[in-house]
């Protein structure tokens, strides 16, 4: 899990990388790799179709302007699943899955 942002490399194997907070360079290696994205209130992730990238984007109401929380570049990232920010499990529904893995692919 990274603290403050940065870098988070999952090496060889079957990793899950967990966002905890600011901006992060998500890498998978070899196996089947995912990311794990915190739910954060009032807030809305979106994952790119092609599995690039992350964006956690808050609006003001108000005013109607869209503010960038946290920016996640992936690479080798087989799948973005959301988690809890406590247990160590993803919940719900996959927001993302590659082409290449044996699920679907489901987008925010």
């Amino acid at each position: 899990a990274n603290t403050i942002g940065g870098r988070v490399d999952g090496g060889g194997g079957d990793d899950e990388l967990y966002w905890t907070g600011g901006d992060l360079q998500a890498a998978g290696g070899a196996g089947n790799d995912t990311l794990l994205l915190r739910r954060v209130a009032g807030a809305r992730w979106t994952v790119a179709s092609d599995g690039s990238s992350a964006t956690l984007t808050r609006t003001n109401a108000l005013t109607q302007q869209v503010t960038t929380l946290a920016t996640v570049s992936m690479s080798g990232i087989e799948s973005v699943r959301w988690w809890d920010g406590t247990a160590m499990r993803a919940t719900g529904v996959a927001l993302y899955t590659a082409p290449a893995s044996p699920s679907v692919n489901l987008s925010v």
